[in-house]
């Protein structure tokens, strides 16, 4: 793992490269509650979603073959990609993905 807090040559540089929440409280406590309130409630609806058309098989037509589509790919954007951004936001780790440090 790279110590990114001993690369940092300039201030500016180093304001970067600080937490989310630490730089900008107010923000950075806003965006954590926002993305969890999202991510928790984004997560629930698509399970429901999918749900209800296993549940009920008159729905399963061709159009719902496609909102379940939408469904499954929504629940790794809720489930994991905001999981993702928030701990590369906010606890400065290597997230991979070829990029060395998650920035805001």
């Amino acid at each position: 793992m790279i110590n990114f807090d001993t690369i940092a040559s300039t201030t500016e540089e180093t304001n970067i490269m600080t937490p989310y929440v630490t730089a900008k409280p107010f923000w950075g406590v806003t965006n954590v509650i926002i993305l969890v309130v999202t991510s928790v409630v984004g997560t629930f609806g698509n399970f429901l979603v999918l749900y209800v058309v296993a549940a009920k098989k008159a729905i399963l037509k061709v159009e719902s073959v496609f909102i379940v589509n939408l469904a499954i790919s929504d629940v790794f954007v809720t489930a994991v990609a905001n999981v993702i951004s928030l701990l590369g936001k906010n606890l400065r780790i290597y997230v991979g993905f070829g990029c060395d440090y998650a920035l805001y």
